[in-house]
C-alpha cells in the first residue's frame, strides 16, 4: 500500500507541523556546518524574508530573534565567517553595522526552502515576519 497515494486526513495544524519537522531535517542536510541551529536560522529566515527591504543592522537583527543577544551577535559572525551574510560599516560617526545575506547565503536559503517545497505551504499559515 502506497502511503503517499492516501488523502492526508490530518488537519492542518498537524500537516504544518509534520512540515515543519521534515524542513528541520532537510534544512540540516542542505545548509553546512552546523548552520541549521534555531539563532543561525532564524536569522537567515530573517534577512531571507526581509531581501527587498534595508538591510537591518547587527542590533535590529539580533532584537528579532528569540535569542539572547550575545548569543544572536556571535551566530550573525559565525553566518559572516561561513560566506552567508556580510556586514557594512554604517558610515562615518556611527556604530551601526549593516547585515545583508550574501550570494551564497540567499542561494543556499532558496535552494532549501525551493527543495522542501515550502511554496507548497499556504502564506497564511505562516505569520508575516
Amino acid at each position: 500500500m502506497n502511503i503517499m497515494a492516501q488523502p492526508d486526513r490530518r488537519d492542518r495544524p498537524t500537516r504544518l507541523a509534520s512540515q515543519l519537522v521534515q524542513l528541520r531535517r532537510w534544512r540540516a542536510e542542505v545548509l553546512p556546518g552546523g548552520l541549521n541551529k534555531e539563532p543561525s536560522w532564524e536569522i537567515l529566515l530573517i534577512l531571507y524574508a526581509g531581501r527587498a527591504l534595508p538591510s537591518p543592522t547587527v542590533t535590529e537583527l539580533t532584537r528579532s530573534t528569540n535569542a539572547t543577544f550575545s548569543t544572536a551577535l556571535r551566530w550573525v559572525h559565525t553566518l559572516k565567517d561561513r560566506g552567508m551574510v556580510e556586514l557594512t560599516p554604517g558610515g562615518r560617526g556611527t556604530n551601526r553595522i549593516f547585515v545583508k545575506l550574501t550570494s551564497r547565503g540567499e542561494a543556499l536559503m532558496t535552494s532549501c526552502l525551493d527543495g522542501f517545497g515550502m511554496s507548497e505551504i499556504a502564506a497564511d499559515a505562516i505569520p508575516a515576519v
